[in-house]
């Protein structure tokens, strides 16, 4: 490449991949190609290799390569090259030659020859001194929370060729990213061993691809050795004339925008690790923590709300400058990056808080993907995990008071939304209050934010009369978490009746919260209890599914209980099955037989009776809404 700078050079992948290494820096995102973009590359790759002759003076480009020149390698020739954009691209370009050298390697050939001994030069760069390829040069390295697992696909590649995909597979997946990367590795390879078979009349085939791939796939590469200040101009104005960056990315050009040059390398090492801390929720986690701390945002930040908000933040931070009030922002978002992951990992903030009813409420919240309360669980478990300076503990609020915001929110969402069916932007109001009433405090108030949340309820009308009717009559098989999640607390509710005659109700939270765990593992299934589809011939049920009609419909039978005003003879059968036999009356617990097989353990559940009778789904109800809102510990 010339060294004009920023001047484009047409690339060859030989030429982007043979004297030269790569490196993706830490304050960009990890891989995020998924099966779409990847088929898409592959399905080009692919189209082009079977059009290509001899003759064909075709190529097919690729995209760009914006590369920051860093030096040179360990011998001092091959050029070391910091990756500002294509970084998605070059990197499953390096799954695609490994896949080869693997295939190539599982079909016999050996590194003596020519094609495979330079497709391993491209992957592991030679080392003259060791006089032997250096597994540490290695083509492209990550260094986000994809590092680790693109290292072992490099290293089971040179060490165990044809043994690859066996090797990544059983590799200790960490998160999101690793698994879309080792899904994506599967894809290129079962791909290319499809596209080229073994033939007899082509043994060579693959070699034949790689050459195709490596002469005829071209880039636009753009090399510069600018200083940092300017490689976020530069890469906003690139990017501008393609896809969009995403809102994150503009935001974090923003900053580096502000920030004087003394102070990238510390804090560009600052982005990356929020990068990793948040498994790549960055945009997520920003707009947490300034609803958690700083201003309550009902739409999503971009960048022109970023700069409005960056406006205050000076004077919020009490300094005198807005690259200082920046940097404190990276300083404060960082230190707090724990309790945000935390939210994500039920299992170890169930080990964390060690609490049944803490736990209950928050699978609750968790199971049924309530958004509003977030940022307020967030700063809760900052204040939970607060500690002093030299790191030892030093809560701002208890673990009952931790619990009590936790059960507060949850119980007012579950009320409001799930079973009300409130509308999530009323729900939003009551949140958004609580947060503002905080700012700039030290510490939340949770017997404030309990009696905030009961209000609200008040204020909306949600009293245990309208609660019910809400209750009975919904359709609840539609919405299985829901329905499971009421169930599981159903079957943890202890009856006792006390001396004087009255009945009190307790809820067991280490039996709820045990059930609540159990509801994407399958222990236990959602069933009807009056049949869903009764045989038109059995006569204990009056009603059948005419499957004959499009769409079905509801034929009911001589002596039936269902209600005439809201259940019609002919009428379509999922109105009928919403208006009736998928209320919480008729909607069981089941121990699947397998798991029963097992002996595992698990809770096992009570036997209920078979109902034939709309009137037992409705007494049924009737007593499940008395129970549930009549324990105290759910009101």
């Amino acid at each position: 490449m010339g060294d004009n700078q920023f001047e484009p050079y047409p690339w060859s992948l030989k030429q982007v991949v043979d004297q030269n290494f790569y490196e993706v820096p830490i304050y960009q995102r990890p891989y995020t190609w998924s099966t779409p973009e990847v088929n898409s590359l592959l399905d080009d790759i692919f189209s082009a290799y079977r059009s290509n002759t001899d003759q064909s003076r075709n190529c097919l480009f690729t995209g760009q390569l914006f590369l920051r020149k860093m030096g040179k390698g360990s011998d001092g020739v091959k050029d070391k090259y910091e990756v500002v954009d294509g970084q998605q691209r070059l990197t499953t370009f390096s799954m695609i030659l490994i896949a080869i050298f693997s295939i190539a390697k599982k079909r016999g050939f050996k590194d003596e020859d020519k094609e495979i001994a330079d497709l391993r030069s491209f992957l592991w760069k030679y080392s003259q001194s060791q006089r032997n390829y250096n597994k540490n040069e290695r083509l492209i390295t990550l260094s986000s929370i994809d590092k680790d697992f693109f290292q072992f696909i490099f290293d089971s590649a040179y060490d165990s060729p044809t043994e690859i995909l066996k090797l990544v597979d059983g590799y200790p997946i960490a998160c999101a990213t690793e698994s879309n990367l080792r899904l994506m590795l599967h894809k290129v390879y079962e791909r290319i061993e499809k596209e080229i078979p073994i033939r007899k009349d082509a043994p060579d085939e693959i070699l034949h691809f790689l050459s195709f791939l490596c002469d005829k796939t071209l880039f636009i590469a753009i090399q510069s050795s600018i200083d940092m200040p300017r490689v976020f101009s530069v890469f906003e104005s690139i990017n501008s004339k393609g896809k969009p960056l995403d809102d994150i990315d503009k935001i974090k050009t923003y900053i580096f925008s502000i920030l004087e040059e003394k102070d990238y390398s510390s804090y560009l090492m600052r982005w990356g690790q929020l990068i990793i801390k948040t498994d790549d929720k960055l945009e997520e986690y920003l707009q947490v923590y300034i609803k958690a701390f700083l201003f309550y945002y009902r739409q999503k930040i971009n960048l022109k709300e970023f700069k409005a908000i960056a406006r205050y933040l000076p004077g919020i931070y009490h300094v005198s400058s807005l690259a200082e009030a920046l940097k404190r922002l990276i300083d404060e978002m960082l230190a707090k990056a724990d309790s945000f992951a935390l939210l994500g990992n039920e299992a170890k903030i169930e080990k964390l808080i060690n609490k049944p009813e803490f736990t209950t409420f928050y699978k609750l919240y968790f199971l049924n993907g309530y958004s509003h309360p977030k940022s307020l669980f967030f700063r809760a478990m900052c204040e939970y995990l607060h500690t002093k300076d030299d790191g030892t503990p030093d809560p701002l609020i208890t673990k009952e008071g931790l619990t009590k915001i936790v059960k507060s929110a949850t119980l007012f969402m579950f009320k409001f939304q799930s079973i009300k069916g409130g509308d999530s932007k009323d729900a939003i109001r009551y949140f958004e209050n609580i947060g503002k009433n905080f700012y700039g405090k030290v510490a939340l108030d949770p017997d404030w934010i309990s009696s905030a949340f009961a209000n609200a309820l008040i204020k909306e009308g949600v009293d245990k009369s309208t609660i019910r009717s809400d209750f009975i009559n919904m359709d609840f098989y539609s919405k299985r978490d829901l329905a499971y999640c009421v169930l599981s607390l159903l079957e943890s509710i202890d009856t006792k009746k006390n001396k004087d005659g009255t009945v009190s109700n307790k809820l067991l939270f280490a039996q709820a919260s045990a059930m609540l765990s159990h509801i994407k593992d399958k222990t236990f299934q959602v069933d009807h209890m009056l049949p869903q589809s009764p045989d038109k011939n059995e006569p204990r049920f009056k009603y059948y599914k005419d499957d004959s009609k499009n769409p079905a419909v509801l034929v009911l039978k001589e002596g039936n209980d269902f209600p005439k005003e809201t259940v019609i003879d002919g009428m379509r059968y999922d109105e009928f099955e919403s208006r009736t036999i998928n209320h919480i009356g008729n909607i069981q617990l089941l121990n699947p037989q397998k798991n029963e097989e097992k002996g595992n353990g698990v809770y096992q559940l009570p036997n209920h009776e078979e109902f034939t009778t709309y009137q037992q789904v409705l007494d049924r109800c009737q007593k499940m809404a008395d129970l549930l809102f009549n324990t105290s510990d759910l009101n």
